[in-house]
């Protein structure tokens, strides 16, 4: 009789475990899911994988790994026409072409149908809600949370008032109402989002009693508590003017990923917006990746590119020579997405 190496016999006993363990593991799973209506599974489960929505803005989506995530809560934060609503609406563009439903939380009384249209919503199929107190708009999120829309925008959380405040006097102080409402909210969403992109827009106040601090000391009304659930935070603030013909005629929107669960933080993304059309400058934010890439190089206040022997003073100089030659701008483009392919891989 052959006999079994000690060490083989070691090896048969912990595969005897490992398939123990597996089918304890299947035991678990079918009795939990049987006894709860929620989601239990492996962590290679399909259903555990993460799902992306395309904001439609190249840049954007590459500074936070792709786009953003369903059943997450996004929080986009910054000064006031900063550009904000406006990466709200080319999300509510890119959803909406791909067949999703959307929701605009209009708690500003600020819609403006005509610009929609100009940025590119539907807005025939866009779902447009005005609550009249912060209670009631929050109970529409959680409404459309269960009904599982693909994106809901709430436009703004500054502008959510509670029904305390709504109904009391102006002498009355109603400090932390706001803050206990929106937290008990952020529960109950997390909970409940389960295929949902949520996007809340909040402003920025400076902070009070901060004299002795360098620097000023800024802030979002609402508590504390939209720092934890959030699971993106964008810090969006107006750049550098877009000029033609020495009139303003759009600007740069200068996005910061101060905080992101899925992809590492602090990726930056330069987003040009052009006024008249509603749209973003194309030709712009292909020179900003190519210095970014150094595909064009900058010495100083000159800009050299490969193709051409004399260099150009200034940014516009640059934009207004692909502007003026499309064959070159088209070149351009190419070797930024290759280049962008490559050091993806």
């Amino acid at each position: 009789m052959k006999k079994i190496k000690p060490e083989a016999a070691e090896v048969k006993e912990e595969n005897k475990e490992e398939n123990n363990v597996k089918e304890d593991i299947t035991k678990l799973l079918a009795l939990a899911n049987k006894s709860f209506t929620c989601f239990t599974g492996l962590g290679n489960n399909p259903n555990a994988k993460l799902l992306r929505i395309k904001t439609g803005i190249d840049i954007f989506d590459r500074s936070i790994g792709g786009g953003l995530v369903r059943g997450r809560f996004h929080l986009f934060t910054g000064g006031f026409a900063s550009g904000k609503t406006y990466i709200s609406q080319k999300v509510i563009e890119s959803t909406q072409k791909e067949g999703g439903i959307c929701v605009y939380i209009d708690a500003e009384k600020r819609f403006d149908p005509e610009w929609f249209a100009l940025v590119g919503c539907d807005i025939d199929n866009l779902v447009v809600s005005r609550p009249t107190y912060g209670e009631q708009a929050l109970d529409l999120v959680l409404f459309y949370l269960k009904q599982n829309v693909d994106l809901i925008v709430i436009d703004s959380l500054a502008a959510l008032v509670p029904m305390q405040e709504d109904e009391d006097s102006m002498e009355q102080q109603s400090i932390g109402l706001q803050a206990r409402m929106l937290n008990k909210a952020f529960r109950k969403i997390v909970a409940a989002n389960n295929s949902t992109v949520l996007i809340a827009i909040n402003q920025q106040r400076q902070q009070i009693g901060t004299v002795f601090n360098r620097g000023i000391q800024k802030t979002m009304p609402g508590g504390e508590g939209q720092y934890f659930y959030a699971s993106l935070i964008v810090d969006v603030r107006r750049g550098d003017w877009i000029k033609q013909d020495k009139q303003r005629v759009g600007h740069e929107i200068n996005c910061v990923a101060t905080k992101c669960n899925f992809h590492p933080p602090f990726g930056q993304s330069i987003i040009p917006l052009r006024y008249d059309t509603g749209q973003i400058d194309n030709v712009t934010m292909i020179v900003n990746l190519a210095l970014d890439f150094a595909i064009i190089k900058k010495k100083g206040p000159w800009y050299y590119l490969e193709n051409v022997e004399k260099p150009f003073q200034g940014i516009d100089e640059v934009v207004q020579f692909y502007r003026n030659n499309q064959d070159e701008f088209i070149a351009l483009r190419e070797q930024v997405f290759q280049t962008e392919t490559k050091d993806n891989e």
